[in-house]
């Protein structure tokens, strides 16, 4: 790709960037969720942005946002995948960063949710679905607790709390 293209590809990809954090920052989440979505989709699909590029990982932390606000928990779990996924991979980081810690609590918490707000509307296989939640999320707070200990040590607050919520999904599947 000759120079002149590769500045026009990044300073479009700037822009556009730009412009969906303003959306989000306006709270006009539809479509600050529509406009990250296309990013993620023309930037990354597309192969125009490496795939560990921080334009994408900057775009994936708001969308995630913006869908929890919008109430899509299911979205924001997939994103919150993504993310821990490209934080690990990118090697940017080492594995036992809070960072990614931060991340996977969430994920765990994300599940939680869902799980509370499937045990909520009675079905059929609705019991099969739930445990399958605690179970993403007990795991999800088991690899948060594991690093905020090396991290943190095993008295931090943070550290704890995993654990507690942890603890808190056995109690929930009783």
């Amino acid at each position: 790709m000759p120079v002149s293209e590769l500045v026009t590809l990044l300073k479009d990809a700037i822009e556009s960037y730009a412009h969906s954090m303003l959306l989000v920052r306006q709270r006009r989440l539809p479509e600050a969720r529509a406009a990250l979505e296309a990013y993620i989709k023309n930037y990354e699909k597309g192969n125009l942005l490496h795939l560990y590029n921080s334009y994408l990982l900057n775009t994936m932390v708001p969308l995630m946002n913006t869908c929890i606000a919008l109430n899509d928990l299911h979205a924001a779990v997939t994103w919150n995948k993504a993310i821990i996924q490209r934080m690990a991979g990118s090697r940017a980081m080492p594995e036992n960063s809070p960072e990614i810690a931060e991340f996977w609590y969430h994920l765990g918490d994300l599940t939680q949710r869902l799980a509370r707000n499937r045990a909520g509307k009675a079905s059929r296989g609705g019991s099969a679905l739930i445990n399958r939640y605690h179970k993403d999320a007990k795991q999800a707070y088991t690899n948060a607790h594991k690093i905020y200990a090396i991290a943190y040590g095993r008295d931090h607050p943070k550290t704890i709390a995993s654990l507690a919520r942890r603890n808190e999904i056995k109690n929930e599947q009783l």
